[in-house]
């Protein structure tokens, strides 16, 4: 998403990763229920 991987730690970056994939799955849950 934004360069900021260069500058953090790789915790910070799991950290955003490990969140990134949970709004993912909350979305696609949200667009299966509309569905």
């Amino acid at each position: 998403l934004f360069n900021i991987k260069k500058t953090t730690s790789t915790t910070y970056n799991s950290f955003i990763d490990e969140a990134q994939n949970k709004v993912l799955k909350l979305l696609e849950q949200m667009t299966r229920g509309n569905e």
